[in-house]
């Protein structure tokens, strides 16, 4: 856990880095109820389907649901993140940006082995496949330490942690809602806790059910939900050397490097090595970098470069996003990030980078 002091107060944080804190949060994004029924038949519903928008779904299934369209649209990006659809981003009839579903093989499992959605089969295939999901991880990792699901516990503990790492993101420039009082609680507010877990924790019976814990993790991010570029952040802030290597970098990703240094307290050394400059303005690296005692240095690749690899002492980030804005905050972009010692992750990253 982290401890995070000041003159009055030590606080041991079970979500210890804002990389975890990214995945709590936009892999929960729009999420905040579940009901084992409504899920399932969305579900089968989509694999059924070609290719469904949530208003699509709900016209069709909203006499047999118990939730509303907003819900449906929740459930189908909770069905992204734990990979039973596909999907794609398109625009509504007045050019908003929304997304399209498709079913993958996990939704043609689900939906053969749920015709009953409380049958022994169906609970369990859905509980090995949520225990991959963050949000529930994190709390489950709770509820085990706490020795019991107290919702009020689970709120001002992770719901206070969580307000903490949003601050955090809204600096950074991530699309993170402001709530009444400034940065959110979410997904660890009140009526998601009582709506969306306790149900979930209820149905699938997981209350002594702890996560195994995991030297890699596989990212993905995709338009409103930047969790590869949070993760890109979480390296620079949390260590005290960093490589970052990176074909392109534009003027955003130049910004986005920069608040990243600019939050952190520990870097000393930053290697960052590009294919093109990009018309990124470094002069803004060299500011940070005298403001803060960094050693920054920039080094242009010779030979052709597509590698994106960004790693700190005890952590690497091998993803498909560049430092450019569009992979940070538009694109599907997908990554592997790798937990270690200091030697393992010397030698992986000494691996990658020397050819």
């Amino acid at each position: 856990m982290l401890v995070i002091q000041n003159e009055t107060t030590v606080v041991a944080m079970f979500i210890d880095n804002l990389f975890t804190a990214a995945k709590v949060y936009f892999e929960s994004k729009n999420i905040s109820v579940f009901n084992l029924d409504d899920f399932v038949k969305i579900v089968r519903f989509v694999a059924s389907s070609r290719e469904v928008s949530s208003s699509d779904v709900y016209k069709s299934l909203s006499s047999q649901l118990r939730c509303s369209e907003r819900d449906v649209s929740g459930y189908l990006s909770l069905g992204w993140h734990l990979g039973v659809f596909a999907a794609r981003l398109a625009s509504d009839s007045k050019g908003r940006p929304r997304f399209r579903y498709l079913a993958t093989r996990f939704a043609r499992t689900i939906s053969e082995l749920c015709k009953d959605a409380y049958s022994r089969e169906c609970i369990e295939v859905l509980r090995k496949l949520f225990l991959s999901w963050e949000p529930l991880r994190v709390l489950l990792r709770f509820v085990r330490f706490r020795g019991g699901f107290d919702p009020k516990e689970v709120v001002n503990v992770l719901g206070e942690e969580m307000r903490f790492w949003s601050s955090k993101m809204i600096q950074l420039g991530l699309p993170v809602k402001r709530g009444k009082s400034g940065a959110p609680m979410k997904p660890f507010n009140d009526y998601v806790v009582r709506k969306l877990f306790r149900p979930l924790i209820d149905t699938l019976q997981l209350y002594d059910t702890v996560p195994e814990e995991r030297r890699y993790m596989v990212v993905k991010s995709r338009w409103g939900e930047p969790v590869i570029a949070a993760g890109i952040a979480h390296i620079v802030m949390s260590s005290q050397e960093s490589v970052l290597v990176t074909p392109f970098i534009d003027e955003y990703g130049t910004d986005f490097l920069v608040r990243a240094l600019y939050l952190s307290a520990k870097p000393r050394y930053v290697l960052l090595v590009v294919r093109k400059p990009h018309r990124a303005d470094f002069a803004k690296l060299q500011a940070i970098a005298r403001e803060k005692s960094i050693d920054i240095e920039v080094c242009i690749a010779r030979r052709p470069l597509h590698a994106k690899i960004y790693a700190s002492e005890s952590e690497v980030l091998i993803t498909s996003a560049n430092l450019l804005k569009t992979s940070l905050v538009r694109n599907v972009e997908i990554g592997i990030a790798i937990k270690g010692s200091s030697h393992e992750v010397e030698s992986i990253v000494h691996d990658l980078i020397s050819s």
